[in-house]
């Protein structure tokens, strides 16, 4: 599936090409001249992704990202995703953005369109504009968490756990009816009870006693739990009675 692209370029060379103003013709090649066709086995495999795979590693993406960040609404607006890589590299560009108004848009618009955990998780991490504008993102937040789609509410889920855990009263209330079928949405929860539970214990005991969500997402974070570090044997033992089902 690689030969029209030519042989691997070399980085360096590809990041001078990217300083040129983008325009999504010239950028694409340049980009899939980048594919490294000996991870994309291991990377269709491990992010369960429909889309096509270049095989191109995150670092690589990163730098990109940086390189292209002086364009970078630009860049939001005009790149078409046709692969993993492009879909992934667009949501590490929306948070190369300074504006508020401007990542709120791009996150109203590109969120519903991700299917696979590693975009989400990869976006959500890098987004500080988040964490430094809390009460302005949180009725985005809101909306992703009301959503039907499994990605979206994962966001959801993710930017809560990166962002928000200050105020877990809050958090807990947002998600308490987050009863989901979705296998990463419940993967999420799971890990956003861990790190509340290394915050604040007591809360979030409190909110496994009382929560509406899926018992996979409470049995998952029960599991994180047991399995962090920075718990004692005797709280991994006693965790094992808020389990359920």
């Amino acid at each position: 599936m690689f030969e029209k692209y030519g042989n691997c370029m070399d980085l360096n060379e590809a990041l001078l090409e990217f300083t040129k103003p983008f325009k999504m013709a010239q950028f694409r090649p340049v980009f899939y001249a980048l594919h490294e066709p000996k991870n994309v086995a291991f990377d269709t495999k491990i992010i369960n992704t429909h889309l096509r795979v270049l095989g191109i590693r995150i670092p690589v993406l990163r730098k990109i990202a940086k390189t292209l960040a002086i364009q970078a609404e630009r860049v939001v607006k005009g790149l078409k995703v046709d692969c993993y890589e492009l879909m992934t590299l667009k949501g590490l560009m929306i948070t190369k953005l300074q504006d508020c108004e401007a990542v709120y848009v791009a996150l109203e618009s590109f969120v519903p369109t991700i299917e696979n955990w590693a975009t989400c998780d990869l976006m959500c991490g890098d987004l500080k504009i988040v964490e430094n504008n809390p009460d302005y993102f949180l009725p985005l937040i809101s909306k992703f968490l009301a959503s039907e789609r499994e990605f979206e509410i994962r966001t959801g889920v993710v930017l809560l756990m990166k962002f928000y855990l200050a105020d877990l009263s809050r958090v807990f209330a947002l998600i308490n009816n987050l009863n989901s079928d979705y296998y990463y949405v419940n993967m999420a929860l799971g890990w956003l009870i861990c790190e509340s539970f290394l915050r604040d214990k007591a809360s979030t005991l409190h909110f496994l006693r009382t929560a509406q969500i899926s018992p996979v997402a409470i049995n998952k974070g029960i599991q994180k739990i047991r399995e962090s570090f920075r718990v004692s044997d005797l709280e991994k033992q006693e965790i094992l009675k808020y389990k359920r089902g």
